[in-house]
């Protein structure tokens, strides 16, 4: 299985045999790998597969896709690492001679196409929400570097240092005299401890000498570009934030005591982090252009179908947004949260909704997921701004 990226899409797309049919099947998935949910989703993927084939048997091109799905599923079916390697969704697209799955990052709903090239409107826009980003446990002890996308975090590679003590080479014998000695002293000063300026106490000096020193670490050798979410305790988290010269640093923390966390413990959290403040920030900026462009340059955006259709035929469409997302709790797992949902409009909207998709990443446009309750034209399947 691969995972959804540019690369993988635009070589997916390159390998289009003429007049071949192309079947795309959408699968939600359970992340969790027990017994009744790998049993439901084998089901699933079964039934999905069975009415592909019932779309495709009585095409004369059809008979050779037709045996690779097939022959495909009797592998699937009792391959148990396939099964306890999913994530929220599967993708299935298949052309004769070829086959491909790729894991999704969210969760989806039933989807099965045959058609002449693969139904992948909501992935465009899945592609220009793929963000890098860290997540930073900041702790005395343990602090961790994760690296994330959407479909998982992971350890970053980069050695911190394990303690404070280990950081600043500080004895723990000597550390504690030197606390004693402080507060022998602070109980004979009433000016508070060492009147130079205000000087902070031992401690305090010596996590902010620590977050400096994380911070340099992540500088050097982490890509600053990217995000940088915090997770600890509120007092510590915010001495770090008030030290850190990292140019993206975002502003939600995920609160709690994360020192020597698993990359798992905290993956939920930064993700709704980073789809609050960067991914639904940017659609809203998208959504802002489309209005201004509709009030100022009513030329420059499209809300009918035929306009659209006209100007993806003609290679003007600079932004497409579709409602190509939903939010609901409404999933195989049932979640406690609302989750975005890829979603599909009914026939024969699907046709045209996935052909015009297709014809903006063929030249050049960006296709971006809306939530559908949250499209700046009410009830609208897609709109567009033009280039000219």
């Amino acid at each position: 299985m691969e995972d959804i990226t540019r690369e993988a899409i635009a070589s997916l797309l390159a390998e289009t045999p003429p007049r071949a049919p192309a079947v795309t099947i959408y699968v939600p998935t359970h992340v969790s790998a027990s017994p009744p949910h790998m049993t439901e989703d084998q089901i699933r993927l079964k039934n999905l597969i069975h009415k592909a084939v019932g779309i495709i048997k009585n095409r004369d091109d059809g008979r050779a896709v037709q045996r690779d799905l097939c022959d495909r599923l009797e592998q699937l079916l009792v391959d148990r690492d396939f099964w306890e390697m999913q994530t929220k969704g599967l993708l299935i697209c298949a052309r004769p001679g070829m086959l491909r799955m790729f894991r999704l990052p969210f969760d989806t709903e039933e989807y099965v196409a045959v058609a002449d090239h693969f139904h992948l409107a909501p992935i465009f826009g899945v592609l220009e929400d793929l963000q890098e980003y860290y997540v930073l446990a900041v702790a005395q002890h343990k602090p961790r570097l994760f690296t994330g996308t959407l479909y998982e975090l992971h350890d970053s590679g980069i050695a911190l240092p394990e303690t404070l003590e280990q950081g600043l080479h500080i004895d723990e014998l000597n550390q504690k005299s030197e606390q004693q000695a402080s507060a022998v002293g602070s109980s004979m000063n009433t000016g508070g401890y060492n009147g130079r300026g205000g000087a902070k106490n031992p401690a305090e000096d010596e996590r902010l000498r620590f977050w400096r020193m994380l911070d340099q670490v992540i500088l050097n050798k982490a890509n600053t570009t990217a995000p940088l979410i915090l997770a600890g305790i509120d007092s510590e988290t915010a001495e770090y934030r008030s030290i850190s010269h990292h140019p993206n640093v975002l502003k939600t923390t995920i609160e709690g005591s994360y020192g020597g966390a698993q990359p798992h413990e905290v993956f939920a959290k930064a993700e709704a982090i980073l789809r609050t403040e960067l991914l639904n920030r940017e659609h809203e900026r998208i959504i802002d252009e489309y209005n201004r462009a509709k009030g100022q340059a009513p030329q420059l955006a499209a809300q009918d179908v035929a306009a659209i259709v006209d100007a993806a035929d003609q290679g003007r469409i600079d932004k497409l947004l579709i409602a190509g997302v939903r939010v609901t709790t409404d999933t195989v797992r049932d979640n406690s949260e609302p989750v975005p949902v890829i979603t599909f409009p009914a026939e024969p909207s699907a046709q045209v909704f996935h052909d015009i998709a297709y014809r903006v990443w063929n030249t050049s446009g960006t296709v971006v997921d809306i939530e559908a309750d949250h499209m700046p034209e009410r009830g609208a399947l897609m709109l567009a701004t033009l280039r000219y």
